[in-house]
């Protein structure tokens, strides 16, 4: 995400809004209510557990369908053309999140808060992250190593690409990020990303990539 923030421009960013907004105002409206429900229920739940994941699975794929057909209208709605086909892309995580294991209801019903927590903190563990080491390669290539945490880095300018050109060509970016500052102590698995890039006039291309912008 941060080599997005820092390389696409902020409209590209509203295409991406739009998405969300549409995948989620369709699970708010269709919303069951099935793990509350196993909650509060007296007993025994496993038999449940299996139908409640197949209609979830099934709700996902009747989703994906619904969104997939209604993207055109959506696109238009916003007179936005290019929202049409990422719409359709990002609906496909309606589906993976019907394949989410239904079992983790347990933890909130059998008061096993130690594993909702854990739970919880695998999915904002960036926050934690006390560096990130970022490499590029390609016709521009780069090592730098940005100390700030993650959230401060959408505010930092040092590496703001918006508005500049790269040279064509293909280019592959990797971050590895660490939980302490100057890229020590490992935070998790490097994360690669390849793009490409065409159409850049050569008199309007980067010839080096800049240390820093102001």
């Amino acid at each position: 995400m941060i080599f997005i923030i820092q390389i696409l421009e902020p409209r590209d960013f509203g295409l991406v809004a739009i998405a969300l907004l549409t995948l989620s105002i369709f699970e708010v409206f269709t919303k069951a209510g099935f793990q509350e429900s196993l909650i509060q229920k007296q007993g025994d739940i496993e038999t449940y557990l299996n139908s409640i994941w197949t209609v979830l699975l099934l709700r996902g794929f009747i989703l994906y369908g619904l969104i997939f057909t209604f993207s055109p209208f959506i696109s238009a709605f916003f007179i936005e053309p290019r929202a049409e086909n990422l719409i359709k892309v990002l609906s496909l995580v309606l589906i993976l999140r019907g394949l989410t294991n239904i079992g983790v209801v347990f933890f909130k019903k059998d008061l096993e808060f130690k594993k909702q927590f854990i739970l919880d903190l695998s999915k904002t563990l960036p926050d934690f992250i006390g560096s990130l080491k970022i490499e590029m390669e390609g016709p521009l290539t780069t090592t730098r190593i940005e100390n700030n945490r993650p959230y401060t880095l959408f505010a930092n300018n040092s590496v703001n690409l918006f508005g500049r050109a790269f040279p064509n060509g293909s280019y592959r970016l990797m971050a590895t990020p660490f939980t302490q500052a100057n890229a020590q102590g490992t935070a998790g698995a490097p994360l690669e990303i390849n793009f490409e890039v065409i159409g850049t006039p050569a008199s309007d291309a980067m010839k080096v990539y800049p240390v820093s912008f102001t």
